[in-house]
C-alpha cells in the first residue's frame, strides 16, 4: 500500500508539472502576441502621424498655389474637360 500512495502522489505531481508547464508555454505564447500587438499599434501611429503631417503640408501647398492664383492678375485657370484629361494622362502614361 505504501508503494501505491507514493505512486499516486507521484502521477498527481507529474500531472499538476504538465499543467504548470502549459500554462508557462500559454503565457508565452500571449506575451509574443502581446509584444506584436504593441509593436502593430505603434507602427500605426507612426503611419498615421506621417500621413497627418502629410494632409497638413498638402493642404499648405495647395492654400499656398490658390493665393498666387488669385495674386497674379488676368491669370485664369485653363479648364479640361474631365474625359479629354484622362486620355491625356492615358497617352503620356503609355
Amino acid at each position: 500500500m505504501v508503494h501505491t500512495a507514493s505512486s499516486k502522489k507521484a502521477a498527481v505531481r507529474q500531472r499538476s508539472e504538465d499543467r504548470f508547464t502549459k500554462n508557462q508555454q500559454r503565457l508565452d505564447v500571449t506575451g509574443h502576441q502581446r509584444r506584436i500587438h504593441e509593436a502593430e499599434t505603434a507602427k500605426l501611429i507612426r503611419h498615421r502621424g506621417l500621413r497627418l503631417a502629410k494632409e497638413a503640408t498638402d493642404r499648405e501647398a495647395g492654400a499656398r498655389s490658390a493665393l498666387e492664383a488669385a495674386a497674379t492678375p488676368g491669370a485664369k485657370r485653363k479648364r479640361v474637360r474631365r474625359a479629354k484629361a484622362m486620355v491625356e494622362e492615358t497617352k503620356s502614361a503609355l
